[in-house]
């Protein structure tokens, strides 16, 4: 994943100070990572319970495994959401725009994973 760090901190005077983010200076790289990881938990979703070839393993043996992938998959969005920093935490009054647009499209990316997850599973949300 990209440094989370702006571009105007990549060089600096003091050799020490690169490549290091101001503490309580949001990243404006960090939604993008948050994203990047969402979309690797929607690849394991569709690589697993939508998986195309299922037919080969059986029915029986997939409906043991499903509600485990499931859980595991429910699992790491509820870890993603626990990491977003506070500065991205949807927040419907936020005056920076751009947080305010990453947060939201962040969060709508979150919320259609996890409407997949559960709606294949058969499971209330």
């Amino acid at each position: 994943f990209p440094f989370e760090v702006n571009d105007e901190y990549w060089e600096r005077p003091d050799p020490d100070m690169m490549f290091r983010q101001p503490t309580g200076k949001p990243s404006k790289i960090a939604a993008f990572n948050l994203v990047l990881r969402l979309t690797r938990i929607t690849g394991r979703a569709l690589r697993t319970i939508y998986v195309m070839s299922r037919w080969r393993y059986g029915y029986s043996a997939y409906s043991r495994w499903e509600p485990l992938v499931v859980a595991d998959l429910g699992s790491a969005l509820n870890k993603w959401v626990d990491s977003v920093p506070e500065f991205l935490r949807w927040d419907p009054n936020r005056e920076d725009l751009t947080l305010f647009n990453q947060s939201a499209v962040m969060y709508s990316h979150y919320y259609s994973v996890r409407i997949l997850i559960q709606v294949r599973n058969g499971t209330r949300l």
